[in-house]
């Protein structure tokens, strides 16, 4: 199947903030009508927020090296911020940039706070990324790490065909290209053996 990604679910865009106390809120638009009103921007952080909205929109536009500029910039201005690092993330993945959209996961990953549902699609969108680089290269090393995260994927959600439909997908090529291996060297082997 391959053509699925749950990149294309790039969630976070509005007034959401992170509090000092870590946690993620949205702002009553009170609260910020007044910072418009009295140009409070020491207050609120504007400038990440409009970014990271921006970015929604260029990626929604499939404009995925400019989404990746304004989130770059937002995740400057707020680097502890998983909605721009999740959506970081997934405009390289779209851009080809496996590695470090990979990098940008598996930091979410080290937070204990994120949902079931956040971390379910970034164990799909791994599985993904590391199915894409096992074709360029190596398979034998990226295909089995790309099963593993879809199976992690379908234990936090059962329901997700998607991840099955993938799992199978790899698993039937990892099989093949076992069979491909094996063919080849028995070939190579019955080449070798001298003749009495």
């Amino acid at each position: 199947m391959m053509g699925k990604n749950k990149t294309d679910n790039f969630i976070f865009k509005g007034r959401n903030i992170l509090c000092p106390c870590g946690k993620i809120t949205k702002l009553p638009y009170k609260y910020i009508l007044f910072c418009c009103l009295f140009q409070v921007n020491a207050v609120f952080p504007w400038e990440y927020v409009d970014n990271n909205n921006k970015a929604v929109e260029k990626y929604k536009n499939r404009e995925y090296e400019q989404a990746e500029n304004l989130l770059r910039n937002a995740h400057i201005e707020n680097p502890d911020n998983f909605e721009i690092k999740y959506n970081l993330a997934n405009s390289l993945y779209k851009q080809q940039k496996y590695i470090e959209s990979q990098s940008l996961y598996m930091e979410l990953l080290k937070k204990q706070d994120l949902s079931a549902d956040l971390k379910e699609k970034i164990k799909y969108n791994l599985g993904n990324i590391f199915y894409r680089l096992g074709q360029d290269n190596n398979p034998s090393i990226f295909w089995p790490k790309s099963l593993e995260q879809y199976q992690l994927a379908i234990d936090i959600s059962s329901k997700d065909t998607e991840a099955k439909e993938n799992y199978q997908f790899v698993k039937k090529n990892w099989k093949c290209l076992i069979t491909r291996f094996t063919r080849k060297v028995s070939k190579l082997n019955r080449k070798s053996k001298p003749v009495i």
